[in-house]
């Protein structure tokens, strides 16, 4: 006796690619016995692949961002050193300034020399006053410049974690062709 029929398995699995492409070489078929973790196929996905090397140079390019922002960080760094040395020497010319300034309106007061030399001393006091303080202000400036130039060198750092993440991301991916 004959009768018709079909045979089914027990069990089924639906197999699914995470990748998506074109399928480059097919290493099981259709009702073979395969094992767990034994290659069914290879996936060739140049989108993936692209986005991979781009993610790549991104990196590369957020890691020179960061030698960069490094570099512009330690010229700040110089700017301050710089900053506090004018201050110095302002500070020094203002006190020569001073002294000069005093003891020539000693001499104005007593009709030794006149009005006009102590004028002239008293306003290069004042020049030398202001001096001082453009040179303070100048070293609060290359402060605030230090203090951007290290925000500057915590945000490339944070670009190279977040351009580090896409490539991990994208290598996972790619490891889904397989």
């Amino acid at each position: 006796l004959e009768l018709p029929g079909n045979t089914e398995p027990i069990n089924v699995a639906r197999v699914y690619a995470r990748a998506t492409g074109y399928i480059q070489e097919r290493r099981a078929d259709i009702g073979t016995r395969v094992k767990a973790g034994q290659l069914l196929a290879i996936i060739e996905s140049p989108e993936v692949d692209q986005q991979l090397e781009q993610a790549r140079a991104n990196l590369q390019q957020s890691r020179a961002a960061l030698a960069q922002a490094e570099s512009n960080l330690e010229q700040a760094k110089a700017g301050v050193n710089q900053a506090k040395a004018n201050v110095g020497q302002a500070q020094a010319n203002e006190e020569i300034a001073k002294t000069t300034n005093d003891r020539w309106a000693r001499l104005v007061s007593r009709g030794v020399l006149p009005k006009q030399a102590g004028d002239e001393r008293r306003t290069t006091f004042a020049a030398r006053e202001a001096e001082t303080e453009a040179a303070m202000a100048a070293g609060k400036t290359a402060d605030a410049t230090v203090i951007a130039r290290q925000a500057d060198v915590q945000a490339a750092q944070a670009a190279i974690a977040a351009q580090a993440a896409n490539v991990h991301r994208l290598e996972q991916l790619k490891a889904f062709e397989r």
